[in-house]
């Protein structure tokens, strides 16, 4: 009796496994933060609030219909904190199981952009690259007591020492799992430009979103294969983050260049202060800021409504980027993006073009796929908001965007949404975490 039926059944559905792990973690989430003692005294929870809520820390989406900072209780903000730990250890987890099969087709030697075939390197490879679950979970968390030593003495005013603690755990937490929630009074908008947002939070999120494994690869007795597609990923999020600035802060500076050049004499144009040094350092400032929340984090210290809509526009693909394969950060546009940018046709060893290897070609079709459903997700997310939603196109087109690529910057319209509006997002959040890792999982494992 042949054998293969049984094989191919129990074949791994990391879409569906992932699907039902984050499931299980927002009902349990949303029992528990509808229990009495986790909302804020004296304001009752409806349960569509808790499952957004829940929902949003468990996918690191960071979104939130009121101020965590004022809507919970002390109890109720160790939930949520817990939420997010778990929400992202399982996440990243997923990840790393199919990162290794990734860091090795990408890693295929090539020269010119062209992937050449390193017959050597896969010949003396005897097993798969792989990562292992206790090093994941082992890294995050040391990452985030990093997190913690570096924020304990970074809180202003006179704060004891287990409300400092308490405060550099969530946020450290909230940093490396890409979630962006805050408990700070009026979230962090008083460390605008300071060394808690710019010298720990964004490297936090950072390093959580591109994950460990590629911190593993980059550093550790990683073969030469997966160092080389360590480098790819890092290449792609780098120009991703370095396109994102620059869109950004051009959008912001071109209105003040058209008024100092005196282009024009339109009436009711606003009146900008002359560009100095310490302008331009604090819009680079803001935009190196933004451009990092969209792709993992989602922290606030500049209200994004506050940007030209030229800038809220730049950041919807960026949102929609999010992370890599074994990190933190939704979406993983990014992976898929790095894949598509590096086809190429492989080489024999006499140099003569052949076809690309069945690897290749599955991750290739994975890319595309993962691609594809993201945007539409996007469009279906964006359709379906305008159904309900009074707000202009480019409020709902962010909201969805941000929801999707589990970002948690918001033009703050979501506390004013129907619940229709809720939830289409919380679809969304949950939709960005299980889609496209599972479609890039089902080409990595095909």
């Amino acid at each position: 009796m042949s054998n293969e039926p049984r094989s191919v059944a129990s074949r791994p559905r990391p879409m569906r496994d992932l699907a039902w792990i984050l499931g299980g973690l927002v009902l349990l989430g949303a029992i528990l933060l509808k229990a009495p003692g986790s909302p804020a005294p004296g304001r009752p929870l409806p349960w569509l609030e808790a499952i957004f809520t829940s929902t949003a820390a468990v996918c690191g989406a960071g979104l939130s219909l009121r101020d965590p900072a004022t809507r919970w209780s002390p109890l109720g903000q160790t939930i949520l904190g817990l939420l997010i730990q778990a929400g992202g250890i399982a996440y990243a987890l997923a990840g790393a199981r199919v990162a290794g099969a990734w860091f090795d087709a990408l890693g295929e030697k090539g020269d010119n952009g062209d992937l050449q075939a390193d017959a050597t390197a896969h010949a003396s490879a005897q097993t798969p690259t792989h990562f292992r679950a206790a090093h994941v979970i082992v890294g995050i968390l040391a990452l985030e007591l990093i997190g913690v030593a570096a924020l304990l003495p970074a809180w202003r005013g006179d704060l004891s020492f287990l409300h400092r603690l308490g405060q550099s755990l969530f946020h450290s937490v909230s940093a490396v799992c890409s979630s962006g929630l805050s408990i700070a009074p009026d979230g962090l908008r008083e460390y605008r430009h300071g060394y808690l947002t710019l010298g720990v939070l964004t490297p936090l999120a950072v390093l959580g979103g591109l994950g460990v494994p590629l911190l593993h690869s980059l550093s550790g007795p990683s073969r030469a294969g997966p160092r080389r597609a360590a480098m790819r990923l890092l290449a792609v999020w780098a120009m991703a983050y370095l396109l994102g600035v620059g869109a950004i802060l051009l959008a912001q500076l071109a209105p003040r260049a058209y008024h100092a050049l005196a282009l024009g004499n339109e009436p009711n144009q606003p009146v900008y202060a002359p560009l100095t040094a310490g302008t331009l350092g604090s819009l680079l400032a803001d935009a190196s800021f933004l451009s990092a929340a969209s792709h993992a984090g989602g922290f606030t210290t500049q209200p994004p409504d506050e940007l030209r809509p030229a800038a809220q526009w730049a950041l919807i693909p960026l949102m929609l980027l999010g992370g890599l394969p074994g990190g933190t950060a939704g979406g993983l546009g990014l992976a898929a993006l790095a894949v598509l940018l590096g086809v190429g046709r492989i080489r024999s060893s006499d140099g003569s073009a052949d076809a690309p290897s069945p690897a290749r070609q599955r991750l290739v079709a994975g890319a595309g796929k993962a691609l594809l459903a993201v945007l539409a997700c996007w469009l279906a997310g964006v359709y379906l908001l305008s159904l309900s939603e009074p707000f202009p196109v480019l409020k709902l087109a962010f909201e969805a965007s941000s929801a999707l690529g589990d970002s948690g910057l918001s033009l703050g319209v979501t506390g004013d949404l129907t619940a229709m509006g809720r939830g289409v997002l919380i679809a969304l959040m949950f939709a960005g975490r299980v889609v496209p890792l599972g479609l890039l999982a089902r080409a990595a494992e095909a």
